[in-house]
């Protein structure tokens, strides 16, 4: 199980590639083990993942989704799937930004 070892009342909390290993269920605990270090009003969680359309992915998004399936039993996530997540976990979506390219995206949040 991955542990966060997360600063009190931090300003950010920073995740690159992390929730895509893992299940819902998974990721969803550590996000709820964020969430309790966190301070109302200051801190937010950065997640740098992908982000998949719901239709059109590109070649890299799809072979990285099925990586993920055969390699961990886990997948990337749609929009839809990332809000989900982080609101189960107690947390709200400000924004999510796309890069360019289209492959990852930013999913910034704070407490709900």
């Amino acid at each position: 199980m991955l542990t966060i070892c997360a600063t009190l009342g931090s300003r950010a909390y920073y995740f690159h590639a992390v929730f895509h290993d893992w299940s819902d269920s998974t990721a969803t605990q550590i996000l709820k083990n964020t969430v309790e270090a966190m301070k109302r009003g200051y801190s937010r969680v950065l997640i740098h993942d992908m982000v998949l359309p719901v239709t059109g992915a590109s070649a890299v998004q799809t072979a990285t989704d099925v990586e993920m399936m055969a390699n961990v039993s886990a997948y990337e996530r749609t929009e839809a799937m990332w809000t989900k997540l982080v609101t189960d976990a107690g947390l709200k979506i400000i924004k999510i930004w796309k890069d360019g390219r289209g492959n990852e995206g930013l999913v910034e949040a704070e407490l709900a």
